[in-house]
């Protein structure tokens, strides 16, 4: 317990958004439905949306920011200078909204959406008008099954995100050069409940070591985001 108590902190110190999913004997919160499978509809509490903003700086760049649902469901961190600047704006607005992934179009073949999907804007703060990202952020989904990888809607369908999976603390990280609408993906035929947790203090262990490699992609990639604009970095499509 006391491992992953001490990762948490440092999680908290580096800004890192993350929640403690185990307790050293317990098995993660319940996940939080939109539209909750029929056995679970009962027990289901509704998800909570995010928001908060981005600082602009005239002249210069855009405010690091982790803004996340109420629950720790969803999470985008939006690295250094990852807004750009606008005539007259202080600070940019951005929201996470949970919907009902059967509303928005099919997943791809042989993959099926596990949990909610999450719609994630950003605003300028004076005019209203979509924010402009010129770096990538990163999306950190929760999911309640065996979500492997992260889907972005578009025109055409859900694309697939080059992702990490870390399932010890049941979470996909993917980088994406656009905001828009995701969500986490499974194969079709996985388990549709909660895994159990793990028994006495190897749920402790485990979690610990989740958190440590979850803390650990994330900060690489909040470093690699600080390289000047011209230097390549590995988003997704």
């Amino acid at each position: 317990m006391g491992l992953y108590l001490a990762a948490a902190l440092w999680a908290q110190d580096e800004g890192v958004p993350l929640r403690l999913l185990y307790d050293g004997f317990a098995p993660p919160l319940p996940y939080r439905w939109v539209r909750p499978p029929a056995r679970l509809a009962a027990e289901n509490q509704p998800p909570e949306a995010g928001a908060g903003s981005i600082a602009l700086r005239a002249g210069s760049e855009s405010e690091y920011a982790s803004i996340g649902t109420g629950d720790g469901q969803a999470f985008v961190i939006f690295p250094p200078d990852a807004v750009a600047p606008s005539n007259n704006e202080a600070a940019a607005r951005v929201t996470l909204t949970p919907l009902d992934p059967s509303t928005i179009g099919p997943p791809p073949e042989g993959t099926r959406i596990d949990g909610n999907a999450y719609r994630i804007a950003a605003t300028y703060v004076a005019s209203r008008r979509p924010a402009v990202l010129r770096r990538p952020v990163t999306v950190v989904l929760r999911y309640p099954t065996v979500g492997t990888g992260v889907l972005r809607f578009a025109v055409s369908g859900w694309i697939p995100l080059r992702t990490t999976n870390v399932h010890m603390a049941l979470q996909d990280i993917a980088e994406t050069d656009r905001l828009g609408i995701f969500a986490a993906a499974a194969p079709v035929g996985g388990p549709f409940a909660v895994l159990p947790g793990l028994p006495g203090g190897m749920a402790a262990v485990s979690g610990a070591l989740g958190l440590i490699l979850v803390i650990f992609i994330l900060l690489r990639r909040r470093g690699a985001s600080r390289r000047p604009a011209g230097v390549s970095s590995s988003s997704g499509p």
